[in-house]
């Protein structure tokens, strides 16, 4: 557990866009028994996240983390996730910006927008699934 934590904290503290890479260079001198480990978690996650995507659940964020844990010991993946990570936390922080700015009703609405179409999919699943 120790362990864990501490790749966390460093992890953490590399610069976006180098993090994947140094992630996978402290990650190469470990025991051969976790990078069997990382790779088989990492694969269940990205599985499990893709059948999230499909049902109520957290599927985006486990399919980054297996990805991410993945990319321990794919140093393509690795390479990959590094060039993606500015532009995506550049978005993300845009994405932030221009939701703080919405008055609250706009915020309200979006909500329920979301709750509708969430809903119209549930039914929507349910009659394909049950009729």
């Amino acid at each position: 557990m120790a362990l864990v934590k501490h790749e966390w904290r460093a992890f953490k503290q590399d610069q976006p866009g180098r993090r994947f890479q140094n992630q996978r260079r402290r990650m190469r001198n470990g025991p051969r028994a976790l990078m069997i480990a990382q790779i088989v978690l990492g694969v269940v996650l990205v599985v499990g996240g893709g059948v999230f995507l499909f049902i109520p659940g957290p599927g985006l964020p486990l399919i980054v983390f297996g990805l991410a844990l993945i990319a321990g010991v794919s140093k393509p993946l690795a390479r990959l996730l590094d060039r993606m990570e500015p532009p995506v936390r550049r978005a993300g922080q845009a994405a932030m910006a221009r939701w703080r700015a919405l008055p609250m009703i706009a915020k309200v609405g979006l909500g329920v927008v979301a709750a509708a179409l969430t809903a119209a999919f549930a039914y929507g699943m349910y009659r394909l699934w049950f009729a």
